[in-house]
């Protein structure tokens, strides 16, 4: 197998690995965006609809509450970094497909 072989096989797995992230992070965006769109609302309804609980269990109670909402609130970061993720990955392909064109010729 020879130089510009090797390489052409090199280049076709590598378009195919930028397709796959970029297929793969935008998968997962629409995925946590669904989760946040659905899954907010019911688990508000169940925490609103619990009466409230006092004694040793008030602490659970809070506790369930409080990480409940912390972890909905990551799910937004996790929005922010897939879009970054993308945007990384599209900004990469442009410039190898593109800008790395003047310098192969």
């Amino acid at each position: 197998m020879s130089l510009i072989e090797k390489f052409s096989a090199v280049k076709k797995w590598t378009e195919k690995a930028f397709a796959a992230v970029i297929i793969a992070a935008i998968m997962s965006f629409m995925i946590v965006a669904i989760l946040l769109a659905v899954m907010l609302p019911v688990l508000n309804g169940i925490l609103s609809a619990t009466p409230v609980v006092t004694g040793a269990l008030n602490a659970t109670q809070v506790s369930l509450s409080s990480t409940v909402a912390s972890s909905y609130g990551l799910l937004v970061i996790v929005l922010l970094l897939l879009a970054a993720l993308a945007i990384i990955v599209v900004i990469g392909l442009f410039q190898y497909f593109v800008g790395g064109m003047s310098a192969r010729q």
